[in-house]
């Protein structure tokens, strides 16, 4: 190899390594897996992160809501594969976006009210126990009213995380940005079954199928990478995006070794 040839070779990995696309942007990537790293061995993480990689997924979708690492920790949580949000959490991305939240309880009923502070829109939705019943969120294995729901305090909150759900989903997406949901809602959402896994910590990452992974595998050049994974988010649901930038990730070191040799 010339000595031309290694400069146009270390200067091509460096772009790859440093250029910010727009699937990822390899600085923040690299920084957040060293951060995983360290939060693992200090066993600061919660409960449900059981691995460096879900970490890593974690911190990756807070960075792409605006989030620093450890509010994303804090924020979002990753359930059955799914990056969801707390409903603690929602009210500061709402005020992101602009828009502010009012809320109506009345017995077993919640409205929420956005309001978009430039343009003075509203939009609202109403969330009922009624219909928590009908969609099976409030009762666990036994058949019992789950602790969430019971009346008072825990049931308006439920009912509220509910009401704000429905919006994101039907009127305001924009909001959740990487995020598929409402965790509070999510979780009820489960069969008893999956719950009953979730509960356990035994966590199931969605998973590109092997032609997509086959099509990633035959890119020969950063750029072709770029294309194909940016083809594949849009061929593909919101819960893959995730798995897909980790194959992004390890496509891209390969091609790196392959430039090197």
């Amino acid at each position: 190899m010339t000595e031309d040839t290694k400069k146009q070779t270390a200067e091509i990995t460096k772009l790859v390594n440093t250029q910010k696309t727009g699937v990822i942007d390899p600085i923040a990537w690299k920084q957040i897996k060293g951060m995983a790293d360290t939060l693992i061995e200090s066993k600061a993480l919660p409960q449900y992160v059981q691995n460096k990689e879900q970490a890593i997924v974690v911190m990756q979708a807070g960075f792409e809501m605006g989030m620093k690492p450890l509010e994303s920790l804090n924020s979002l949580y990753l359930v059955n594969g799914q990056i969801t949000i707390w409903g603690k959490a929602l009210v500061k991305r709402f005020k992101v976006h602009g828009w502010t939240l009012s809320y109506k309880d009345k017995k077993d009923e919640t409205t929420v009210t956005a309001t978009n502070k430039k343009t003075g829109e509203t939009v609202s939705e109403i969330m009922t126990f009624a219909e928590a019943e009908q969609s099976n969120y409030t009762r666990g294995r036994d058949g019992r009213l789950k602790f969430g729901w019971q009346e008072g305090t825990n049931r308006i909150l439920k009912l509220r995380y509910g009401a704000l759900n429905k919006l994101l989903k039907t009127q305001l997406p924009e909001v959740l940005e990487s995020a598929q949901g409402v965790a509070e809602v999510y979780e009820d959402s489960l069969s008893p079954s999956e719950y009953q896994k979730v509960q356990e910590g035994e966590v199931v990452e969605q998973q590109l199928d092997e032609e997509l992974i086959k099509r990633i595998n035959k890119v020969k050049t950063h750029q072709e990478l770029i294309n194909t994974c940016k083809a594949i988010k849009s061929e593909v649901n919101a819960d893959y995006h995730n798995a897909l930038e980790l194959e992004y990730a390890r496509r891209k070191e390969e091609l790196s070794e392959e430039i090197k040799q």
